[in-house]
């Protein structure tokens, strides 16, 4: 049978219905959804850093434990490594203070001088430990703030500003040393005049000289000038590169120094030629007076790297006690065998006479031009290095500094 015509008609059609309900569930949804979107919620992920690792992290250093001594300590450097901690630290001390020390040594004499070096590494290793460890017991990450939980609050506001004087002293040192390579290889390249250099045996230069200051001046702005986009960075890491160069022209100059040390003495102790024979005090001197005080404070200064502990700490991975003891110990013990070993055989060789109060200004090798080109070239190196390794004290300066500017911002006050 069909379907009459009428009875068609009155049957709603598929499509009417579809519309109708699409319709509905249109109005509906405009009644519930809003016009305009509320704004997602931002999820932050977790930061993770060397003191709050991931399992990366952690499984990357038990990898690490897990390997022979040779590959665990001849292997390549990564990030948040003790080696590479141990590296930045002797790059903050080494340097300036070991070239110090054949003069320091002279003053005293060998015996006491040496004494004296192992004394002062030991003061420090206790000092570093000592600061390690009241920072695990406050759980603070600023020496500023550990220092509250210990001092009085007019010593730490003291503190908290003599700190940033500190470091910022540390680049102004390693500045004057830059201008001192400078100076000290414009002597032995022939590029100094005769009237700008004070003493000829020690290549010490006027530094008043009009012709001198106004050298220096142009050296200055310049060095700076090269140095902003290294100023710019914001970690030790960053400038890890800067620490290699500067470590790697170091060892340099120094196995070139030990290697000629031998010809020097040759050369200052040699009874056919008194003109230019010096002597030596292999046991000790007069140090029972007020110099002996600054000397010692002097050799602790050439361990002196307190104010950048927190900066250091910060770039070691899982920074508990055990390891931070264990960085300060490698550290200050490769220190001691560096600076006993420059100090005593330097001291040696050149004698009160030549013994230079940095010795890598000391006078020119006579007789063996070959040898002392490759010296010159060293300092070259060093001087380089030296320079561009002034940005790495501008880290922790700049972290004190922005800790500083919140506290006073904070309080509403400066003092």
């Amino acid at each position: 049978t069909t379907m009459s015509e009428p009875e068609a008609d009155t049957r709603p059609s598929l499509n009417k219905i579809l519309t109708e309900s699409e319709s509905l569930v249109s109005e509906n949804q405009d009644k519930i959804a809003p016009l305009i979107d509320p704004p997602k919620k931002r999820i932050r992920k977790k930061k993770f850093t060397y003191s709050n690792p991931n399992q990366e992290m952690l499984n990357r250093l038990d990898t690490q434990r897990s390997k022979g001594f040779f590959q665990r300590n001849f292997g390549s450097l990564k990030g948040g490594s003790m080696r590479a901690v141990v590296m930045y630290w002797i790059r903050m001390t080494m340097g300036i203070g070991v070239m110090a020390l054949p003069f320091y040594i002279s003053k005293m004499g060998v015996l006491t001088g040496s004494l004296l070096v192992l004394f002062a590494g030991i003061l420090s290793y206790f000092s570093f430990k000592y600061i390690f460890t009241a920072q695990i017991v406050t759980g603070k990450k600023d020496l500023v703030q550990i220092a509250r939980k210990f001092l009085p609050g007019w010593m730490v506001t003291i503190y908290s500003y003599t700190l940033i004087v500190d470091i910022f002293s540390a680049m102004v040192i390693y500045t004057v040393v830059s201008w001192n390579l400078f100076a000290y290889l414009m002597a032995i390249l022939g590029i100094a005049k005769d009237e700008w250099i004070k003493d000829k045996d020690t290549l010490e230069f006027y530094l008043y000289n009009k012709e001198v200051v106004i050298i220096r001046v142009i050296f200055l702005h310049v060095l700076f000038v090269i140095l902003i986009p290294l100023l710019l960075k914001r970690s030790l890491e960053a400038l890890k590169i800067v620490s290699q160069i500067f470590m790697v022209s170091l060892i340099f100059i120094v196995l070139v120094l030990l290697a000629q040390t031998p010809l020097f003495f040759n050369q200052h102790h040699d009874p056919e030629h008194p003109e230019d024979q010096t002597s030596v005090s292999y046991l000790y001197k007069n140090i029972f007076r007020l110099k002996t005080f600054s000397y010692l404070f002097s050799i602790i200064l050439a361990f002196y790297v307190q104010s950048m502990l927190m900066s250091l700490r910060k770039e070691l991975l899982v920074p508990n006690i055990t390891r931070l003891k264990k960085v300060a110990a490698l550290s200050v013990g490769t220190e001691l065998f560096f600076f006993l070993l420059l100090g005593i055989i330097c001291y040696i060789a050149f004698g009160d006479k030549y013994t230079t109060s940095l010795i890598i200004l000391r006078t020119p090798l006579k007789g063996y031009v070959w040898f002392e080109w490759v010296f010159r070239v060293g300092v070259m190196l060093f001087f380089i290095a030296n320079g561009i390794g002034i940005p790495i004290y501008n880290v922790p300066i700049r972290d004190l500094i922005i800790r500083k500017m919140n506290d006073v911002l904070s309080d509403g006050r400066f003092l």
